[in-house]
């Protein structure tokens, strides 16, 4: 299985105004333990709280949200290439 790991942040200043979403790739990884890997490390250098943890989503994705860091979210996410 191949893993994408990305992030997603929202801009938008308010609630109220639209959505400003942000990706950023962080790569790809066949494996999920170094995917999870990228993963912590970005958390570890880039969140502003550290102990942030990803957990795993019903559709097989991991996720963790930081919303002192603007509301950043890294994604794990399974991918199939055919």
């Amino acid at each position: 299985m191949t893993y994408r790991i990305y992030t997603k942040r929202n801009l938008a200043d308010t609630t109220r105004d639209p959505d400003e979403m942000v990706f950023e790739e962080l790569g790809y990884k066949f494996d999920l333990d170094e995917a999870k890997s990228v993963a912590i490390n970005y958390i570890k250098t880039r969140f502003f709280h550290k102990e942030t943890e990803l957990r795993e989503r019903k559709d097989g994705t991991y996720t963790a949200t930081d919303f002192a860091s603007y509301g950043a979210t890294v994604i794990i996410e399974p991918i199939t290439i055919s």
